[in-house]
């Protein structure tokens, strides 16, 4: 609700982009302050739990995975691995453009679309983890 306010106050300013710094940051001291314990209390308790970790782990490894895998399909395209890894992009990305450019913003904007199950669905199969039942 405070942000809210300072939203509105302040919201003019924020369209023409001359308002600078946190929303939260302008709120009265006593909401700030209860807002910066939640903070502290959540990325202790909640953020750094093992869980969570492990979770991050393995988002960033499948990430580097799926950009390293697929840039270089865009990189060297006449290769067979390539080639089949490429086939499994939708048309709507122009991952098979002339110039390299193009084809490395196609991967970027096929991999950033994808939902966490999608992403992690690829990444098994190009390692080898999940295999189709034929």
């Amino acid at each position: 609700m405070f942000s809210v306010k300072v939203f509105t106050a302040h919201e003019q300013g924020i369209l023409r982009g001359e308002f600078h710094g946190s929303l939260m940051d302008r709120i009265p001291e006593l909401p700030l302050s209860a807002y910066k314990r939640c903070q502290k209390v959540s990325v202790e308790k909640i953020y750094s739990s093992k869980p969570v970790l492990d979770i991050e782990l393995s988002g960033y490894k499948i990430m580097e995975t799926l950009m390293e895998q697929m840039v270089e399909a865009a990189v060297y395209p006449d290769r067979f691995y390539s080639r089949q890894l490429i086939r499994r992009v939708s048309s709507q990305y122009d991952i098979e453009a002339d110039d390299l450019e193009t084809r490395i913003l196609a991967v970027i904007d096929y991999i950033s679309g994808m939902t966490d199950i999608y992403a992690l669905d690829i990444y098994q199969k190009i390692n080898g983890i999940s295999l189709p039942i034929v």
